[in-house]
């Protein structure tokens, strides 16, 4: 009832299917919506890189990862479909928390931190100070992609780019991710390149339209 799922009709206790169902229903479609259109892309992605490439949106707090494809260089398979993370260290979730309105970015950065402020660490060298990570935000805004290595785990790195909506609004992430030792610098600019020319081609596909020049 809180959630507005259902909604009581009278003092007997009786209930009966409240909007929030709607609100439920429309999002799940707009998740399926944007898995398939996402899979060409992420088969693509996967095979020009050689790694996996993945879907990813904000749930919560956390990121879901909603679809993946396998790269042929993948040492063994990894089940990322369904798996949550923390954002703050994440390629995907620095993607997704770049593209929010500032309030709600805080409001999720505070849900997250510690009594003492800081972030949670899940690796030695995790971002954990909240300023730190809002200057890397503005990078990536600038950048158009994120890179992270050895935050999430030791041994892993991924780049992720935005995937936007018609209004211009990040719907979702779209990443690739392998072993750090395979994944020097020159690679990682290699794919990042092609990870932005994926997210911006799904983002043609779920209606986003680039703002054109007007000439003077």
């Amino acid at each position: 009832e809180a959630h507005g799922l259902v909604q009581q009709m009278d003092r007997n206790s009786r209930y009966r299917l409240g909007v929030g169902l709607l609100r439920l229903a429309s999002a799940t479609r707009g998740q399926l919506e944007i898995v398939q259109e996402a899979r060409p892309f992420l088969k693509a992605l996967a095979d020009e890189v050689g790694e996996t490439a993945n879907i990813v949106v904000l749930a919560g707090n956390e990121t879901l990862y909603l679809d993946q494809a396998i790269g042929t260089s993948a040492l063994q398979m990894y089940n990322w479909v369904g798996r949550r993370n923390p954002p703050h260290a994440t390629a995907n979730g620095r993607v997704l928390l770049a593209g929010m309105p500032e309030v709600e970015r805080e409001t999720l950065l505070t849900s997250l931190a510690s009594p003492d402020g800081q972030l949670p660490a899940l690796t030695a060298t995790t971002v954990t100070d909240p300023s730190e990570l809002r200057g890397i935000l503005l990078t990536v805004v600038r950048d158009g992609f994120s890179v992270v290595t050895d935050e999430l785990e030791v041994g892993l790195t991924a780049i992720a780019a935005p995937v936007l909506g018609g209004g211009g609004t990040v719907l979702a992430s779209i990443s690739v991710s392998g072993p750090t030792f395979r994944m020097p610098q020159a690679v990682v600019a290699e794919a990042a390149q092609r990870v932005v020319d994926a997210a911006d081609k799904l983002s043609g596909r779920m209606g986003y339209q680039r703002p054109r020049l007007t000439r003077r």
